[in-house]
């Protein structure tokens, strides 16, 4: 069986392993306690993660060497379905009231489902996008975050969400970095389709943020920066023939053989990615 590289700290660790075999597709792990108050489960894809509870300390020796550790309210996970309202039904007929279900501005819908620890299950049923669509919704991300900051103050960039967690400042930065970091994904795509890739060194709890000084550094360049990254891209995707078709073989830690990942779902979920982190940035701003 996999080694975990995602833990989650939690309140009560057999209720949470409740929640998530009960509501989420979630099961049971045939390694169950690991230790003392660390329980493993396995995710709605057959992926291991761990639950950690007040009494367990450094949970690292469970978990893979690339790993995340998460705090509660810190971050919230995706599944992509295609019966969200299926599910939705299910969940309230079953006593979950806040199984409600969002369409996005761009037609995905979304069932989103919080946990007692402040964690969110999202359950994703994606719009069929045609290709020009796609590049359009990759191609506004400048314009949108340039729209979110207009006449934004210091004192603006600093306020924090209702986790505590991240700041303006640091979705810019997020999201500039999320654009270099797949970069090297398109190009291997481009130049070597096929190409096994990863990039293992990066963690989705705050470990990047915090080393690359998410929380204090000037959004000027990373705003320049990231309108040139998309105009590049834009001219260098139509003069590459069948360049959105083209892919590589992403491997994360939990999928060593890699799965076929095309340059159109790259830029598809870098576009929908941003989009999200947007709308994030006009909550901070106006949460009325």
């Amino acid at each position: 069986m996999d080694i975990p590289n995602v833990a989650l700290r939690v309140a009560d660790v057999h209720r949470s392993k409740d929640f998530y075999t009960r509501w989420v597709d979630f099961t049971a792990s045939p390694r169950g306690e690991l230790s003392a108050d660390v329980l493993e489960i396995l995710d709605k894809d057959g992926d291991p993660m761990l639950l950690a509870g007040p009494a367990a300390e450094d949970v690292t020796a469970h978990l893979a060497e690339r790993h995340a550790v998460f705090a509660p309210g810190e971050s919230s996970f995706v599944f992509r379905v295609d019966d969200v309202e299926q599910r939705a039904k299910a969940m309230r007929e079953g006593g979950l009231d806040q199984a409600t279900v969002t369409t996005t501005r761009w037609g995905d819908k979304v069932l989103a489902v919080p946990d007692e620890d402040g964690y969110t299950l999202k359950f994703l049923q994606e719009a069929v996008l045609d290709d020009q669509q796609v590049l359009d919704l990759f191609a506004s991300g400048p314009d949108e975050l340039e729209r979110a900051l207009d006449g934004v103050t210091e004192r603006e960039l600093e306020i924090t969400d209702s986790g505590g967690v991240w700041t303006s400042r640091a979705i810019v930065h997020h999201i500039c970095d999320g654009d270099l970091q797949w970069l090297g994904a398109i190009m291997a795509a481009l130049v070597q389709p096929g190409y096994l890739y990863n990039h293992n060194w990066y963690t989705t709890d705050r470990r990047c943020a915090d080393q690359l000084s998410y929380d204090t550094r000037p959004v000027d360049g990373a705003l320049r920066l990231f309108r040139s990254l998309r105009e590049h891209l834009a001219e260098l995707l139509t003069g590459v023939p069948g360049a959105l078709d083209r892919e590589v073989r992403f491997n994360p830690p939990h999928d060593p053989e890699g799965s076929p990942l095309a340059v159109r779902e790259v830029l598809r979920r870098r576009a929908i990615h941003t989009l999200q982190h947007i709308d994030e940035v006009r909550e901070l701003r106006d949460p009325a």
